[in-house]
């Protein structure tokens, strides 16, 4: 049963890690309001919570420091730290900044003396030789650990209920109802908090068994510590999406742009042979698509240009004929009257040397010339216009340049 709890604590503890890291990171570049501090701080206590849980952990730690139980204390001191965190995030939410700091400060010293109180219990007990998942069951006979755990988990119980209560309120505040990120922040807080509930709840259960000599229900609390992890998930999606909605367009651009390169590649492959050594990707740029798709266009326009000499009238004739007849119209004919020629110029070969020059339709700016070419490339693939335009008898001609 121990290495199940192991699994599940440690798994928590490297999501918080990992959500602490990304929210540590996105402070120290850009910053940020006291409420994204208390968050990343409530994610820290709540990460060291989980690591001094996994019992595996603990009886290596305990026998490092040569303290017995030394990880209980520490776990105690993260959950109170945890709390303050909590009730200081929704503090920041309610309340303007001058008097959310004084609140906040005031509820700081209030945990530091509980802390301080914790320790001093915690000296005068005799808690050698736990087992780490029933150290309140096998303790809290004595008088010192019964107000020992009643001393963290009152303060600590009323500030994380406060701050479940207040995440709630939060998020139904109407400042706020055209901001449905934001919300969503506030219910993915207001759920994991109510996760760290289930531990606390447990602690009350696990003193009361012991009171009141319950049999049969040591499983209890320790089932009820190991349900509390999961509110690591929802604890680790509040940190993680402010960030991502603020790159969610960049994100949004990128997927574009990988999607224009996949329309522009079997047409940038078909008309690669025309002089493959301009094909070029810096270093570094390999899996930037605004780098790629920019060398596309670059390098089709080039190949367009290199191939205008051996565009055939006839294909251009009959591919007008045929689209107006399809219905096509504007920049979409242009576009399959385009493509028909390319294909038709692939197919035709480097017969002659002689330079025609033609003019290019081809875009007036980055965008635009975007839509050209996607345009053009989806002709080229599998416009029915092209493939009658090119089945169509041709005697191929090239026109001198005037």
């Amino acid at each position: 049963m121990t290495s199940t709890y192991d699994v599940v604590f440690l798994t928590g503890a490297i999501i918080g890690t990992l959500a602490t890291t990304f929210k540590l990171s996105r402070l120290y570049r850009y910053g940020g309001h006291p409420r994204s501090w208390a968050l990343t701080i409530t994610l820290a206590y709540a990460t060291g919570t989980a690591f001094m849980s996994a019992p595996s952990f603990t009886t290596w730690f305990d026998t490092w420091t040569g303290v017995g139980n030394f990880s209980t204390l520490l776990e105690v001191w993260f959950e109170c730290g945890f709390a303050c965190g909590a009730i200081s995030l929704v503090t920041y939410w309610r309340f303007a900044a001058k008097r959310a700091c004084q609140l906040v400060w005031r509820f700081s010293r209030i945990f530091f003396a509980v802390i301080v109180l914790l320790t001093a219990l915690f000296l005068m007990s005799d808690v050698r030789g736990s087992d780490k998942l029933a150290f309140t069951t096998q303790f809290g006979t004595q008088p010192t650990v019964a107000a020992f755990v009643l001393v963290y988990l009152i303060p600590t119980t009323i500030a994380v209920a406060a701050s479940t209560r207040g995440c709630g309120r939060a998020a139904k505040d109407p400042d706020i109802a055209n901001v449905p990120w934001l919300r969503r922040v506030l219910r993915c807080l207001q759920v994991g908090v109510m996760f760290a509930l289930l531990h606390l709840l447990g602690q009350f259960f696990a003193l009361a068994s012991v009171w009141f000599e319950w049999q049969y229900v040591e499983w209890v609390p320790p089932v009820m510590s190991g349900l509390s992890v999961l509110g690591f998930v929802p604890g680790a999606i509040a940190a993680v999406l402010p960030g991502v909605e603020r790159l969610r367009p960049q994100l949004g651009l990128c997927a574009e742009r990988w999607h224009v390169f996949t329309l522009l590649r079997p047409l940038h492959r078909a008309l690669r042979f025309v002089n493959p050594e301009v094909v070029f990707v810096a270093k570094g740029k390999k899996f930037s698509p605004h780098h790629r798709v920019r060398r596309q266009m670059l390098e089709l326009s080039e190949w367009r240009w290199a191939l205008a000499p051996r565009f055939d009238p006839t294909v251009r004739a009959t591919a007008e004929r045929i689209g107006v007849g399809c219905g096509l119209s504007g920049d979409e004919l242009l576009a399959t009257v385009e493509a028909a020629q390319l294909k038709a110029a692939i197919h035709a070969g480097r017969e002659s040397d002689t330079v025609m020059v033609e003019a290019t339709t081809d875009g007036s700016g980055l965008d635009s010339e975007y839509a050209w070419w996607v345009a053009v490339a989806k002709a080229f693939r599998d416009s029915p216009v092209v493939t009658a335009a090119l089945a169509q008898p041709r005697r191929f001609s090239v026109t001198p340049g005037r």
